[in-house]
């Protein structure tokens, strides 16, 4: 059982391996690295194995305590989805959406904020000696379940805009968009504002298919929502809703505006 110290220790380690993963794509020439780093995800010993490092990788920007880990995992998995055209390229999103995607929906999906009323006894991973009560516990734990749930929207988006219709036939399928959708529960204002980045991705590859499912299942009523709960018009949140409204405007996406 490791103590607090070595705890962070191992966090610390955590974040500088995964630095290393990002060194070797930034300094070897861009498409090579992330092709080298696809086949040892690929590999027969990764898959004979069932993937464990895309797994440990996936877990660890949902469920990693330290904001550092999250960041640095997030980084590593924008940077091997570039829409380079490069070896293992299209087997590489074959696993990712397959094992990583999957996960972070069931994330969505079933990670709630704790409340005080049902978890003063349970034992959280927040390892700031500044934050020594249960009630401060929670806060710190819910925060980052809040910013897992803004780093994996952010990934969906980018899914959206390079990956067009493979992304259109996995979220009709997963119902990404609803799951996406419900995120507004939560009443983040960061978490609002990409969400309605994740929408105006989908609009803007003007898919018509999209566009439909959109207007069937009367989906962008969740930007309505925002919009009038959002008490500050003004803000950057508020703007980006009426930069889509005025696209939807000018672009004439007639099933929709």
């Amino acid at each position: 059982m490791h103590d607090k110290f070595d705890i962070r220790k191992l966090d610390l380690l955590k974040i500088n391996a995964i630095e290393i993963l990002m060194s070797i794509t930034q300094q070897t020439q861009f498409g090579t690295a992330n092709a080298s780093l696809r086949t040892f995800v690929l590999c027969e010993d990764q898959k004979a194995k069932g993937y464990p490092f895309i797994k440990r990788l996936t877990s660890h920007m949902l469920f990693a305590f330290e904001q550092g880990i999250k960041v640095q995992v997030f980084e590593f998995f924008k940077q091997l989805l570039d829409n380079e055209q490069t070896e293992k390229k299209v087997e590489f999103n074959d696993l990712f959406y397959k094992e990583s995607l999957s996960q972070f929906l069931s994330f969505l999906t079933s990670a709630e904020d704790l409340s005080p009323e049902v978890s003063s006894s349970l034992e959280l991973p927040v390892r700031d000696a500044a934050v020594d009560s249960q009630a401060a516990k929670i806060e710190a734990y819910n925060r980052s379940l809040d910013y897992s749930r803004f780093l994996v929207v952010q990934l969906l988006t980018k899914c959206a805009q390079e990956h067009a219709f493979r992304f259109r036939i996995f979220a009709v399928q997963q119902e990404v968009i609803e799951k996406v959708s419900r995120l507004q529960r939560f009443n983040s204002r960061l978490l609002n504002l990409w969400i309605v980045k994740f929408y105006k991705a989908i609009i803007k590859a003007k898919d018509e298919a999209f566009v439909n499912y959109l207007t069937k299942k009367n989906l962008l009523k969740t930007i309505s929502d925002i919009f009038i709960e959002n008490p500050n018009k003004g803000n950057l949140l508020g703007s980006s809703i009426l930069e889509l409204f005025d696209y939807l405007s000018k672009e004439k996406v007639n099933k929709i505006g």
